[in-house]
């Protein structure tokens, strides 16, 4: 079975089943991994502010970052892009000139940002 790629690409390859589960796993697989990432690094930084001796407002600030990159581990390993990109083309489709103008925007910003640099 062969299905019509619908992604970014604008190649037209055609994907077979295999293919799509493939990238589709792959997709999670990197989505777990940043998943992971995130929460060791809120568990050194809660253990950072337990142990250490440093003021009790920095100590603070520690825990309330720890707790901040444990909701983003949670919200990046249960993120459903699928269900995202059907809603993005959903708001696209009914509103495409204001998709234009905020791409647009989007895109001055960013080259704006670059040519800086």
């Amino acid at each position: 079975m062969e299905i019509k790629d619908s992604g970014f690409s604008g190649s037209g390859e055609d994907l077979t089943l295999r293919e799509i589960e493939d990238k589709s796993s792959s997709l999670e697989n990197i989505k777990l991994m940043i998943a992971e990432k995130l929460h060791s690094a809120a568990e050194e930084l809660s253990q950072k502010a337990s142990s250490s001796d440093l003021e009790p407002t920095v100590s603070s600030y520690e825990r309330e970052l720890s707790k901040w990159l444990d909701r983003s581990a949670e919200y990046v390993q249960h993120f459903d892009y699928e269900r995202m990109n059907a809603k993005i083309r959903e708001h696209v489709a009914e509103k495409p000139g204001l998709s234009l103008l905020l791409a647009g925007a989007a895109g001055w910003i960013i080259g704006a940002l670059v040519r800086r640099r």
